[in-house]
């Protein structure tokens, strides 16, 4: 035996150690001590009992877990190392881990290694955070056989949050539930929890006043939850106002939980409106200054999208076979609910137009516009120029040109002007009308009137002009008229038994109207409207001129006409406008006196001198002492032929009309007396 201190006085306590050897292992022994007194004249005894143990060889929880326990709250366990007896191994050196036998995803929190004093380990300050029943096994170093506690459980903690199950989209005014489980701090369903949290989320109402199901605009309705079983709980939302990205909050007090984002669509389509009228002081065929904008809605006026919407005119209204056209005249809403047409305008001018919006059964009508006539826009020939005309002569076909504005309505009080379109018809030609500019009537038709063109040419067009406006007619050809005058020059100088036919020439002169006379072409000569010869059937015309020979007799006293066949040469178009002719005359002799004188007395219209002359020949030669030619003068002419002619003599007077007269040659005779 030793001691710390010596046995001096035992009043002072003293740590004895004892070492005894040759001790049975798990057996009980008593010690006996005599501790002498300070006089050491006298003893005092004390004893005790020792129980040795074997070595350790298990952990044993001496102390297990409360039975229930709040997640995350605190308890103590303690571990005994002990032998095969049971007997706590006090001598035992080393340390004991705890941990949960089956975790299942549950975490042991607090100081899980504790050294072993005394045989024990003492574990306090540890916490699980899931719900479950649990048993904890411990882990000594060195190594010991483990012996799990008993089962204990953990019970949810206070709440802390709650989750809202998710929510798909909605409709607005259909109710719908919305399901809310309870969680405390360590996301374990509280399973307990009593009930107390309500439904929150937007204030907003329908975006107008709904005409049933509200009273007035129609507020969100959030029911109450009914009984929370296992946590869980569910109430009945309903909202009304169309919304994206919606959510909703459960909260009780200051413990609460938003739900996933969700939309609330419109209900079905309940109305249409016009939210644009269309109008604005539109013109004909010109697209509306105020386009229309169409609104569909749903009960709660919410606007209503994917909506396919037709616009047409109101039957009735406006003018009779108008026609509406836009750059689409169905439109589908955007998620707004609007349908936004563009580029609308109405053909036909009128009143009281108004539009019709078609959905479903759905049909209103917008407020009533007007559409006027607008300014000018298309010009065209109503009545093209022609009609074959000839230079410096009004056309048989006099131009009109119709102005219309953009829809087609006649445009009355539009200046139009007239010109030769730049680069047609002959260089250098004037266009002449009564006027070439004219204002448009009230049927939108300017009409010229006495136009020509001075210059004969092919491919002419017409320039109509109104403002920026142009058009032009289509081509025609403006003729060369060419008018014919005949002359007849009968050979004077008879041959040697005059009346033997002497030749007379047939000559017609051509002159052309806006273009130069004509060098091409036939004139065919005739007596009596009867053929003379072949040749003065097709003579060819050379520098303005044709002419023909014929004899005497067949032209004598005879009415004669030079008809022109008209050609083309130049780009010129030459047309007989009128046909020369020469008016037949006569001739009669008288004599009278002695010795005798002669007269001629031409009838058929010669009258003076300057319609011509008249010959007087005997015996094939001009009669002596006559005028050879002697001048007309009242329609006649004399000789007294100097000698006087021996009875029996015939004399011939001869007619030869002026070359600007209108007549034809002829002759006549006497016999002397």
């Amino acid at each position: 035996m030793s001691t710390a201190t010596p046995l001096g006085d035992k009043s002072t306590a003293a740590n004895v150690t004892v070492v005894a050897g040759g001790l049975d292992s798990s057996a009980t022994y008593s010690i006996h001590l005599n501790v002498p007194s300070v006089n050491a004249t006298a003893t005092e005894s004390t004893s005790d009992t020792v129980t040795t143990t074997a070595p350790a060889s298990k952990a044993v929880f001496t102390a297990d877990p409360a039975s229930s326990t709040g997640a995350g709250s605190f308890f103590s366990a303690a571990v005994s190392a002990e032998d095969p007896s049971g007997d706590v191994v006090a001598d035992f050196s080393g340390s004991v881990t705890v941990g949960l036998t089956t975790a299942a995803g549950a975490t042991l929190s607090g100081t899980l290694t504790q050294s072993v004093v005394d045989g024990v380990a003492g574990f306090s300050g540890l916490s699980v955070n899931k719900t479950a029943s649990y048993t904890l096994t411990p882990a000594a170093t060195p190594s010991l056989t483990a012996v799990a506690s008993g089962s204990f459980t953990i019970t949810p903690a206070a709440v802390d949050h709650f989750a809202v199950t998710t929510i798909g989209d909605q409709i607005a005014g259909a109710p719908f539930t919305v399901e809310a489980t309870a969680y405390d701090a360590m996301n374990n369903v509280k399973t307990d929890y009593a009930g107390g949290a309500a439904i929150a989320g937007s204030a907003s109402a329908a975006p107008g006043t709904a005409p049933t199901g509200c009273g007035g605009s129609c507020a969100p309705a959030y029911g109450a939850f009914g009984t929370w079983a296992s946590g869980v709980a569910s109430a009945s939302v309903t909202l009304y106002a169309a919304e994206q990205s919606r959510s909703l909050t459960v909260a009780d007090g200051t413990h609460q939980g938003t739900s996933n984002t969700f939309d609330v669509g419109p209900a079905s389509l309940d109305n249409l409106a016009f939210s644009q009228q269309p109008g604005g002081s539109p013109t004909g065929g010109t697209a509306f200054p105020a386009q229309p904008i169409v609104l569909a809605q749903d009960l709660y006026s919410n606007g209503v999208g994917s909506i396919s919407i037709a616009l047409t005119i109101t039957p009735s209204t406006g003018s009779s076979g108008a026609t509406l056209s836009c750059a689409s005249t169905t439109v589908t809403t955007g998620g707004a609910g609007t349908a936004s047409f563009s580029g609308c305008n109405i053909d036909k001018a009128g009143t009281g137009y108004q539009l019709r919006a078609t959905a479903a059964s759905l049909q209103p009508d917008s407020s009533a516009f007007d559409v006027a006539v607008g300014p000018a826009a298309t010009l065209s020939f109503s009545q093209q120029p022609g009609g074959s005309p000839s230079a410096g002569a009004a056309f048989p076909t006099q131009p009109k040109v119709l102005a219309v504005d953009a829809g087609g309505n006649e445009v009355s009080a539009a200046s139009v002007v007239l010109s030769i379109t730049p680069t047609t018809g002959t260089s250098g030609a004037a266009l002449t009308c009564t006027d070439t500019t004219v204002s448009t009537d009230t049927n939108g038709v300017a009409a010229f009137g006495n136009c020509q063109i001075d210059k004969a040419g092919n491919s002419y067009q017409l320039r109509a002009t109104s403002g920026s406006l142009e058009e032009d007619s289509s081509a025609f050809n403006v003729d060369a008229p060419t008018t014919t005058s005949l002359g007849s020059a009968p050979t004077t100088t008879a041959p040697d038994t005059y009346p033997d036919p002497p030749t007379v020439t047939l000559t017609a002169t051509l002159t052309a109207t806006g273009a130069a006379a004509p060098a091409t072409g036939t004139v065919a000569f005739k007596a009596a409207g009867a053929s003379i010869s072949s040749a003065c059937d097709a003579a060819t015309v050379t520098a303005g001129q044709a002419s023909c020979a014929a004899d005497y007799s067949l032209v004598n006293n005879k009415s004669l006409t030079a008809d022109y066949s008209g050609g083309s040469a130049g780009g010129v178009t030459y047309d007989s406008s009128a046909s020369g002719s020469l008016t037949a005359t006569t001739v009669s002799v008288s004599d009278s006196g002695s010795p005798a004188t002669f007269v001629a007395t031409v009838g058929g219209g010669p009258s003076a001198s300057t319609d011509g002359s008249v010959i007087f020949v005997t015996g094939g030669a001009p009669v002596p002492g006559c005028s050879s030619p002697a001048p007309l003068s009242s329609g006649s002419a004399s000789c007294t032929p100097s000698p006087a002619l021996a009875t029996s003599t015939v004399l011939y007077a001869i007619y030869l009309p002026a070359a600007t007269a209108s007549f034809s040659s002829s002759d006549g005779s006497d016999t002397a007396p």
